[in-house]
């Protein structure tokens, strides 16, 4: 990987910048984000692109970072109602389909009396 970075000092900046900014962001570090984000020396256009877009939606992203809350099981629900109406191709009855989805969601919970 370090002879990819020593093509260009270009590319090499931008990765590292944005490693340190993924970085603070798990750390939940405000102060250190804010900070990789305004030194933009040495940075690629597009790398220029995307930290305007971080800076403009600044207070959003500090948000996110500050809570563990994620999206992830609404998104995987989501997902999963979307393949059982790929797969059934359409029901003819709107309670065979909301049944469906719950005995689906009963199988991917984990059973609580083993954990």
């Amino acid at each position: 990987m370090e002879e990819g970075l020593a093509v260009s000092p270009e590319l090499k900046a931008s990765y590292e910048s944005m490693q340190n900014i993924m970085k603070s962001l798990k750390d939940h570090d405000k102060d250190g984000t804010v900070d990789y984000l305004y030194n933009t020396q040495n940075l690629s256009r597009q790398m220029k692109e995307i930290f305007r877009t971080f800076k403009k939606n600044l207070e959003v992203i500090l948000n996110a970072s500050e809570t563990g809350y994620s999206n992830g099981p609404v998104e995987g629900m989501n997902r999963m109602i979307k393949q059982i109406q790929r797969t059934a191709f359409g029901f003819r009855n709107y309670h065979h389909m909301i049944s469906r989805i719950k005995l689906r969601q009963m199988k991917t919970k984990p059973d609580k009396k083993q954990s």
